[in-house]
């Protein structure tokens, strides 16, 4: 069946940025908040399920960016009250509140948080952020770096595509990859999260390498967009430690409010300084915790499927059920750890982790919300400062999990042939000795 829709309008997404950089401004009154967003929302829609790049792969990443980019003007104007934003790098004496401030300093204000989605130099920046750069590094040392990582992603991304192109699971228009043998299932999650890791790696170190390179930012504002994948020896801290911290400020907010409304507690606009969700053994509060990572990973399962739409063209939950799934890995490691300070009677260790924001100020202030699965406090949290078969037993528990759920978020992908390309189809290739 041919596809009939329009090519994708490059002007139509310009006015889609100017509109949400608006949407950052403070103190705009209610009329024009509303319509900016009701303009945003229609924009939206008509980008994600009327146009299409003629590329799969960029279909996908554009369809998730799109609605990932329209969480923050839900965010601005419907939960986090702007006078708590504190831009420590810009405004480090400002007084009073931004939203009385002058047009000119408000527009400033809003550019300075539009292009810093991570909140780099922010109040509200988060303390599992990678580390800086040290302060002695110069551009020209950092460009370079930058360079040869870009580099080697790109390698990375090439590798990806052909071991997904020569996956017999991967290409074929019938069949799932989560019905495949293990060996072919591992190797389809492996490379499809190998090659999302490598293109948005890349195009990060491009970006800072270029704006630094021209001297428009310093080295120590671009803090690695991913962390360790050695850091990563439970799922949830998968989560707050390796992958990007991109969407953690409006989801962190819509969670935040949807438990506070849904324990009771007093309705007030979000704060991103006040104390979210942490560890605890009380019954009540591990409750409110999971609740609260389970509100987080289902809107960020609803705003990946802005990708599956413009991928596919209809609603097919892959990536939906994704991050569905992801809480129940969560619990599960929430159930081992206290059955495991059961057994053994060992003191729970408390979490800590001290970024080089918080020596600046830059980090929040109480208890750390960096992901969704910030509150998890417990040996399989904290495993392997004192205990190494434990580190290395939630690294197999990662792996193996990912790629079992993995896998139902690339199956709807699979019948619209993205991974199919003859040219590096190892398959095809005569080998000779």
């Amino acid at each position: 069946m041919a596809d009939t829709r329009e090519p994708f309008n490059g002007l139509l997404h310009g006015v889609y940025q100017i509109a949400l950089l608006v949407s950052f401004i403070p103190g705009l009154p209610k009329y024009m908040q509303y319509s900016t967003f009701f303009v945003l929302v229609w924009i939206a829609h008509y980008m994600i399920t009327k146009m299409t790049t003629g590329n799969p792969a960029v279909d996908l990443a554009l369809g998730s960016a799109i609605l990932t980019q329209l969480m923050n003007p839900v965010d601005n104007f419907f939960f986090t009250d702007p006078d708590s934003l504190n831009d420590v790098y810009h405004h480090q004496n400002q007084k009073g509140k931004i939203t009385t401030a002058p047009l000119k300093e408000r527009i400033k204000w809003a550019f300075h948080l539009f292009i810093n989605a991570r909140g780099i130099g922010w109040a509200h920046e988060s303390r599992c952020t990678p580390p800086r750069v040290l302060p002695a590094t110069t551009h020209s040392a950092f460009v370079l770096r930058q360079l040869k990582r870009a580099v080697f992603c790109m390698a990375l991304e090439c590798a990806a595509y052909t071991t997904n192109a020569s996956n017999p699971y991967m290409t074929y228009t019938v069949g799932r990859l989560t019905t495949a043998p293990f060996i072919w299932r591992a190797l389809g999650v492996a490379a499809f999260a190998s090659a999302g890791y490598a293109r948005i790696n890349w195009m990060h170190c491009l970006l800072s390498a270029a704006v630094v390179g021209v001297g428009l930012s310093l080295p120590e504002r671009w803090p690695n967009l991913f962390g360790s994948p050695l850091q990563a020896w439970s799922v949830a801290r998968f989560w707050r430690f390796t992958w990007h911290h991109l969407l953690r400020k409006p989801l962190r907010a819509f969670a935040t409010v949807f438990t506070s409304v849904l324990f009771k507690h007093p309705r007030q606009p979000f704060n991103p300084k006040q104390k979210i969700p942490a560890a605890s053994h009380s019954f009540s509060e591990t409750a409110r915790n999971l609740i609260w990572a389970c509100t987080a990973f289902l809107m960020s399962g609803l705003i990946h499927i802005g990708g599956e739409v413009m991928l596919t063209g209809h609603i097919s939950y892959g990536a939906f059920t994704f991050f569905a799934l992801q809480p129940i890995a969560i619990i599960i490691e929430t159930l081992v750890a206290f059955l495991w300070h059961s057994i053994t009677r060992q003191p729970q260790p408390k979490a800590s982790y001290k970024s080089p924001a918080s020596d600046n100020g830059n980090a929040d202030s109480g208890t750390e919300g960096a992901s969704v699965s910030c509150f998890v406090g417990s040996e399989v949290e904290q495993a392997g400062a004192g205990q190494l078969w434990m580190r290395y037993a939630g690294y197999v528990w990662v792996a193996l999990w990912f790629v079992w759920s993995l896998a139902f978020m690339i199956d709807p992908m699979i019948p619209t042939s993205m991974f199919v390309d003859a040219r590096v189809d190892l398959r095809t290739k005569e080998w000779y000795l």
